[in-house]
């Protein structure tokens, strides 16, 4: 429930308890004035409000110090939008009563904070606590929430971010609803959801999921994804995965409640027929607005499953070795809290969640807020975006671009194509997310040039850890996937027959945030003469012992090894820089080969396949006068025999 909604919820009750109670019996009421009260609650319950306000207005003229059609009139002003003389009716109705009241106190303080005069609210929230009300436990959070948004969005209003929202473009926005935006990690390719009305033109109609691509600083005309996805039910909320090969996406199909989360696949060209999750994420209640994780291997979402915190709770499911997400876990307080917590949104920097909840201190409404992940697992306190980011409406959600630089949001602000449009803004430095960057690229046969079927397998090597595989498109070769962090990373390439390829990425030293790499690998067959270099084999310095994350890869081209007839040898050379003198770096190189070939063997490959050599700084492939050269001159060979 909204801060707004808890608004009209509270003076029901109010306008309830005023009628029960003695103090209200004991008041002499003009008859003319309650028959006017009633008549006007007779026709808000049929829907004609002007009629009751009429009717409420006439019942305050003939006695102003009837509080319950100031109550009822201030209830109504408020549903129209009227939020000052919302307020002037509430605080009439104070009048009304000789002592403070709670309920009066707590509105007068909400309307106050709405209206973004934060001294007033102030006043009046000082008000409520200094009566010392005994409260429940439940409201006393509620103004103790309050109370806090009052300071806090009077300081975001103090300081505000300065941003310029710029509406994306008639090929995108329509006259319909369009919201839900969400971005391959290159920023590519762009996917919604389109909200489009009955057949009569009138009425909730069908929302479908549309798709465009980027066409130099534009986007080219969306088009509706095909009938395996799209259906004359409902598909809302999506969420795209790196490489823009798995969708998943919320829908009603009328499976396992009234909302549940699907996947679909794209392969050979087109989106597979989409299959839900397993009934550990769909719970039967309402579970939606996924969001796949970078690395594929977490999947958050929003559910109203019993056991959460608030009315909906954001959750994060585990994908397993069987490609399932079978663990479900609550996120902690305070990111869920006992109001409505959506729209979870996981960047790919692999730790920065953004997310909206009315459960939080904020500027009113659904606010959004960030919050990121630790080592140990904990979430640090979510931070609120800001003032215009936010504001006293509803902010239902938000994505951040792959670089962390823009900000896509879904409003019905002023000078739209008509009702919901997808904006987006450049994102003020301080909520961005942390540092990410990417490789994309094709992998093709040398000779044909033409696709192949390959896997990549990618290491974290500052942590000496798998960070995922991932298989490319065997129509085209085609890869993306994002790096999260500033660590460094190493990436095999094998393919069945090929030479296998490997690459160091040293985020520390070439890569900024949004950075994207873009690189062709070529891969060869074995034959006599050819050689490959192992780049992520290393040494302790001026020492052959094999450091841990070298082990890796060693791995890799073992497995492959074995691939290939029996008669095929493996040369093993070993080369240095120039640093030192001839004899020792001869030395050096012999015993680091022998450190690779002696590791094979421990781990099946047959030792009369290996032969070791070290040329020491005889055979560089660069300049020795840069450290860079040096490096690159410092290396381990495979050579066919």
């Amino acid at each position: 429930m909204t801060i707004q909604q808890r608004i009209i919820v509270g003076l029901l009750c109010l306008i309830q308890c005023f009628f029960l109670s003695n103090c209200f019996a004991q008041q002499k009421v003009n008859k003319k004035a309650e028959a006017w009260y009633f008549e006007g609650i007779r026709s808000e319950n049929m829907g004609m409000i002007e009629e009751a306000l009429f009717c409420y207005t006439k019942a305050i003229k003939k006695q102003k110090t009837y509080i319950l059609p100031w109550l009822a009139k201030a209830n109504i002003l408020y549903r129209i939008d009227s939020l000052q003389s919302a307020y002037d009716a509430l605080d009439k109705a104070e009048s009304c009563v000789k002592t403070s009241h709670v309920k009066l106190d707590y509105g007068l303080a909400l309307y106050s904070f709405l209206l973004q005069d934060y001294d007033q609210a102030q006043e009046h929230i000082d008000k409520l606590f200094e009566a010392q009300h005994r409260f429940s436990s439940a409201f006393k959070y509620e103004a103790s929430i309050l109370q806090q948004s009052i300071y806090l969005a009077d300081s975001l209003v103090r300081h505000p971010h300065s941003y310029e929202l710029e509406r994306l473009p008639a090929s995108v926005n329509s006259l319909y609803d369009e919201y839900f935006p969400s971005l391959t990690v290159d920023g590519e390719q762009l996917f919604f959801t389109r909200l489009e009305p009955g057949e009569d033109g009138l009425g909730y109609g069908d929302e479908d999921l549309y798709s465009c691509r980027r066409e130099d600083a534009s986007w080219t005309d969306a088009i509706a994804l095909p009938s395996t996805i799209n259906s004359n039910k409902n598909e809302g909320a999506n969420s795209i995965s790196t490489d823009g090969h798995e969708l998943f996406y919320a829908a009603m199909y009328g499976q396992q409640g009234d909302m549940n989360i699907y996947r679909a696949e794209y392969a050979n060209q087109q989106w597979n027929v989409p299959r839900p999750l397993s009934t550990v994420v769909n719970s039967g209640q309402w579970d939606s607005q996924p969001c796949l994780s970078a690395d594929g291997t977490m999947l958050f979402f929003t559910s109203t499953r019993r056991g959460g915190l608030g009315n909906s709770d954001i959750y994060v499911a585990r994908r397993d070795s069987n490609d399932v997400f079978s663990v479900v876990e609550r996120l902690p307080f305070p990111i869920n809290t006992p109001g409505n917590d959506q729209r979870p949104h996981f960047h790919p920097d692999g730790k920065t969640l953004y997310f909206s909840s009315t459960g939080l201190p904020g500027m009113g409404g659904s606010d959004l807020y960030k919050s990121q992940l630790m080592e140990d697992g904990s979430w640090t306190k979510p931070v609120n975006l800001g003032f215009p980011i936010n504001s006293p409406k509803d902010e239902r959600g938000i994505f951040i671009s792959g670089d962390g630089k823009r900000a896509f949001i879904s409003t019905n602000r002023k000078g739209g194509m008509g009702g919901m449009d997808i904006y987006q803004f450049d994102l003020p430095q301080s909520v961005a997310p942390g540092l990410t960057s990417y490789l994309k690229g094709t992998v093709l046969d040398s000779l044909t040039r033409q696709p192949l079927t390959a896997t990549i397998e990618i290491y974290d090597l500052t942590r000496n850890q798998e960070y995922r595989s991932v298989d490319v498109d065997p129509v085209d070769g085609s890869f993306l996937f994002a790096f999260p962090g500033s660590f460094n990373y190493s990436f095999h390439i094998t393919s069945p027959g090929k030479i296998p390829i490997s690459k160091t990425i040293t985020f520390d030293s070439i890569l900024t945030s949004g950075e994207l790499l873009n690189e062709e690998f070529l891969l060869s067959s074995p034959s006599i003469g050819n050689q490959f270099r192992l780049n992520n084999v290393f040494f302790e310095t001026n020492s052959a012992v094999l450091e841990e994350i070298s082990k890796q890869e060693l791995q890799i081209v073992a497995d492959w090894m074995i691939t290939l007839e029996d008669t095929v040898i493996f040369e093993l050379q070993g080369h240095t820089d120039n640093r030192g003198s001839e004899a020792w770096n001869l030395t050096l190189s012999q015993q680091r080969a022998d450190a690779v070939r002696n590791y094979l063997i421990s781990i099946g490959i047959p030792d009369e396949r290996l032969i070791a050599r070290g040329f020491g700084m005889t055979r560089p492939i660069d300049t020795n006068e840069t450290e860079e050269g040096r490096a690159n001159n410092r290396r381990t060979e495979v050579h066919f025999r």
